[in-house]
């Protein structure tokens, strides 16, 4: 018998068998399909981090250098943060409490 789920439906005990592909085809949108460099997600604002010298995920000139080469020409869709992430600290504010966001 395939894979599947049994099932027990409240006081009737009723139980019923629900197949389940066991090949799930994952999903690809050939049409649009979205690429960007790295697969990550970058940090525009590492300018006043202070984790911005080891951060992997740093929006350098580096990462934009390399994502031109990439691409091969500039303009390289590069996945950017669209608000600080919790691991952001500013020399302002060093502690391990998130900077507070407006």
């Amino acid at each position: 018998m395939a894979g599947g789920i049994w099932l027990e439906l409240g006081a009737s005990m009723a139980t019923h068998f629900l197949p389940v592909p066991t090949q799930p085809k994952p999903f690809v949108n050939w049409r649009n399909p979205m690429i960007c460099f790295r697969d990550m997600t970058f940090c525009p604002f590492n300018a006043d981090c202070i984790h911005a010298a080891t951060c992997p995920r740093a929006l350098t000139p580096a990462v934009h250098d390399a994502a031109a080469k990439w691409w091969g020409k500039p303009g390289a869709p590069i996945a950017m943060f669209t608000s600080q992430p919790e691991c952001h600290r500013t020399k302002e504010n060093p502690s391990h409490e998130p900077t507070p966001r407006p």
